[in-house]
């Protein structure tokens, strides 16, 4: 009876184990040593494979190779997923802190309330170009711990006209470098943008999350340690 494809499949499962007798339970043999093994039959003639054997003998080291390929693929591209995924929690990498305060003349839409016709002082406007901090106290900078001589005020000025009676919703999160240092924390303006002190727990480079009438808009701001 002339033997078929179960048969050469299981010949071929036979020449694997005597490699490896238990692939369920340890890891695979090395590649290596299949390769090795192949090759002894191929000289050998006793132990040569017989002709409807030697089609799957050649193909099965190409198919171990492609199986290994496709882990390889599979791990990698699992590995860019990964990297990809947003960093969260304190110490994770983000977008490198810079204060955006600045002296110069203020945006027409943040004059109002400005006797000059181009109000000259230091101020720092929203990554999204909605908001605008002014700094308006005597020392123009913001001091942590609050100075004694003078407050940390900002006055909030949306570039749009927000709904009267809101709350301008602050969450600010100390960074270092390119990473973020403890837990966020929050602050309120109650009636909206307008006059307010903000004061923060620790000097640095903090980057505040500003929420206002359905807007929302980012800017970074230093806070200095005078003692």
């Amino acid at each position: 009876m002339t033997a078929g494809p179960i048969d050469a499949d299981d010949r071929l499962i036979e020449t694997i184990r005597a490699v490896d007798p238990y692939p369920d339970e340890v890891a695979g043999p090395p590649l290596e040593l299949i390769m090795h093994r192949l090759h002894e039959r191929e000289r050998d003639p006793s132990r040569r494979p017989r002709s409807w054997l030697r089609p799957l003998a050649a193909v099965a080291p190409v198919a171990v190779a492609v199986a290994v390929a496709a882990v390889a693929v599979a791990l990698l591209g699992h590995h860019h997923a990964s990297g990809r995924q947003p960093a969260s929690g304190a110490g994770t990498v983000v977008r490198a802190c810079r204060s955006g305060l600045h002296v110069g003349v203020l945006p027409v839409w943040a004059r109002s309330g400005f006797r000059a016709a181009r109000p000259r002082t230091e101020f720092a406007v929203g990554r999204r170009d909605r908001i605008g901090a002014i700094l308006f106290s005597t020392g123009n900078y913001l001091d942590s711990p609050p100075a004694a001589d003078h407050n940390n005020k900002i006055l909030w000025v949306s570039r749009r006209r927000s709904h009267s009676g809101g709350t301008l919703r602050i969450q600010a999160q100390l960074i270092r470098g390119t990473r973020r240092i403890g837990a966020p924390v929050r602050r309120t303006v109650p009636g909206g943008p307008g006059p307010s002190i903000i004061n923060l727990p620790a000097a640095g480079c903090w980057r505040l999350t500003l929420r206002w009438s359905g807007l929302s808009d980012q800017l970074d701001l230093d806070y200095i340690h005078h003692g």
